[in-house]
């Protein structure tokens, strides 16, 4: 997991606006996790969202819409994505709504690949 924790140091550095970013499994565990505050408790969210992730694929999968690609929640002063991995898991990032969301989606995109490769040699 060390691995893990590093690149999510590395995302954090990339990202203007930066909050949080956590991986995160299925149970809404943080497996490792980064924070821009130190008092941050990353597992609160993290649990809440891993529920509303599940609730978002349980209507994916009644309507025969697919398999979602990407999860998004939006509120006046922060934006966060969810972004499926292997094991059942997922990354979390959080930013302030003032971030740029295509720079978001590309740096986003970058790590999945590299935690995707980090998550496999565990």
């Amino acid at each position: 997991m060390r691995e893990v924790q590093k690149l999510l140091g590395e995302l954090a550095g990339k990202l203007d606006e930066f909050v949080a970013a956590a991986v995160v499994d299925s149970e809404g565990l943080p497996l490792a996790g980064v924070a821009s505050d130190k008092n941050t408790d990353i597992s609160i969210p993290s649990g809440m969202f891993a529920r509303a992730k599940a609730e978002v694929d349980k209507a994916f999968e009644i309507t025969n819409w697919g398999i979602p690609g990407e999860y998004m929640f939006v509120s006046n002063t922060h934006i966060v994505t969810l972004s499926p991995l292997p094991g059942n898991r997922y990354l979390g990032i959080c930013v302030r709504a003032s971030a740029n969301l295509g720079m978001v989606r590309a740096i986003r995109n970058k790590y999945i690949k590299l935690l995707e490769d980090a998550l496999r040699n565990l």
